[in-house]
């Protein structure tokens, strides 16, 4: 165990030390030219494994859904605008986060002056974030976003800010009707700790998975613990044999979950914390 924690500190370090160097080299070229590019997002695609179920959210739930459905082909090529096939491929969470901080030490059962803050986030919308901040606009156009989000105005900003303000050329972001964009909700003590948080984030259940197509011509899967066991399954099973995968765990019990579902064989990086490193290890027994 402690190695591969180690092992998982080193991929770390080396990855910033990656970006870091790309933000050097290319931050000019990036001030010079700016950012460019196209947003589409489009509403609910027919994914053969769809569930429309109400049943409570349960981040383990969805592990044995359609495992044995051969019939899967990605996303419905028909659903989707012309697009040329992406070297980076993301999947995973968007989310607005809000953050409530009483102004003196909590009291519980009553309201509480003090500030509450939004921001855009989910872990698979924050890596394509990333690249937008990194990457020079000729590489732009690399990047593939697949979501999910409700037809409102979060979803709306979630999807858009990446084109606005990052110049992400494509997101294709699964809009469900009858859903809310994903939330999360935390209230903090008077000590600035966490007292507790609520997520809201069913419509994750409903990320997309990418074409086959595409998968298999991907330089780089990236994805988080956010999407359905099942549609994980049938991507990485798509991806192209010199396809780098990069599995982000997002949360303890996205990790075990991933991990008890058999997924991690074609991963080649991941990037947990302490914490996931164990869920995953006790999972794998």
């Amino acid at each position: 165990l402690e190695s591969n924690i180690k092992l998982v500190e080193n991929n770390a370090r080396v990855g910033a030390g990656v970006a870091l160097a790309v933000k050097e080299i290319e931050m000019e070229e990036m001030e010079r030219e700016g950012k460019v590019g196209k947003i589409v997002s489009y509403p609910d695609f027919d994914n053969d494994d769809d569930d429309n179920d109400d049943d409570d959210d349960d981040e383990d739930e969805d592990e044995d859904e359609d495992e044995d459905d051969d019939s899967y082909s990605g996303a419905p090529t028909s659903h989707l605008p012309p697009f040329t096939s992406p070297p980076i491929i993301v999947m995973g969470g968007s989310v607005i986060d809000m953050v409530a901080k009483p102004s003196s030490p909590l009291v519980l059962s009553t309201s509480n002056p003090g500030s509450m803050s939004t921001s855009h986030g989910g872990v698979g919308r924050n890596i394509v974030e990333t690249m937008g901040r990194l990457l020079p606009p000729s590489l732009l156009p690399s990047v593939a976003f697949y979501s999910a989000v409700g037809p409102d105005a979060w979803g709306s900003s979630l999807t858009s800010s990446l084109d606005g303000v990052y110049g992400l050329p494509v997101v294709r972001a699964n809009v469900i009707a009858g859903r809310r964009t994903a939330t999360y909700l935390a209230f903090m003590d008077g000590g600035n700790d966490l007292h507790c948080a609520v997520a809201d984030t069913r419509v994750l259940r409903d990320i997309p998975a990418p074409d086959k197509g595409d998968l298999a011509r991907a330089e780089y899967f990236v994805f988080d613990g956010n999407p359905r066991v099942g549609r994980l399954r049938r991507a990485l099973g798509g991806v192209g044999t010199e396809t780098m995968v990069v599995f982000e765990p997002t949360s303890v019990a996205k990790a075990g979950k991933i991990a008890r579902a058999g997924l991690l064989g074609r991963v080649n990086i991941m990037t947990p914390n302490g914490e996931e490193v164990m869920a995953m290890g006790r999972a794998l027994g």
